[in-house]
């Protein structure tokens, strides 16, 4: 019996891995889409208020709208 333990956690790391790879790669992928377009408001921002620009721009409607 002991003789199955490596094969069977071998057989339940390739199931697992992948289940775990899943959420870790929506998740880094949305946090990564988020930041891009929390960091290019912010820039957007500063460059209209250092500038004199008046009000500073209102966060965009959709994303990629520039």
């Amino acid at each position: 019996m002991l003789l199955f333990v490596p094969m069977l956690l071998g057989m339940a790391a390739l199931f697992v891995v992948p289940l775990a790879a899943g959420p870790y790669l929506l998740t880094t992928t949305a946090w990564s889409v988020v930041e891009r377009a929390w960091l290019h408001y912010r820039k957007d921002r500063a460059a209209a208020v250092s500038t004199g620009g008046g009000a500073a721009p209102s966060a965009p409607a959709a994303f990629g709208e520039r």
